[in-house]
């Protein structure tokens, strides 16, 4: 079943400096893709750590998505993930929410 206010992405390895970038660019061509889409999740459960510089790209994603309101989520980041960007910008400026698993963040944003 498919959503057209819905886009998800799945991040298959950590965010680190190597990798921000072509993460940032994907995730603005999926965008450009689906226009429609105004809640992006990006589900994390393949992402083992995040350096400073992934906490700076999904910080300027964020933003650079509710620019054009959309509204970032994120479903099933690692207790470990959590740990390191829960009281950081990532997590307290995020303009969507933290959902525990992707079901969950589909059934809360579905119908919006």
């Amino acid at each position: 079943m498919t959503f057209s206010n819905l886009l998800m992405l799945r991040i298959d390895e950590s965010l680190f400096f190597g990798n921000s970038e072509s993460v940032h660019r994907r995730v603005i061509q999926a965008t450009q893709q689906y226009p429609e889409a105004h809640e992006i999740i990006l589900i994390m459960s393949a992402v083992n750590h995040i350096d400073l510089t992934g906490q700076e790209m999904l910080i300027s994603l964020n933003q650079e998505l509710l620019n054009q309101n959309k509204h970032l989520n994120f479903s099933f980041i690692k207790g470990p993930v959590m740990d390191i960007i829960e009281h950081t910008p990532v997590i307290t400026t995020l303009s969507g929410q933290v959902y525990l698993s992707t079901m969950d963040a589909v059934n809360a944003l579905k119908d919006i």
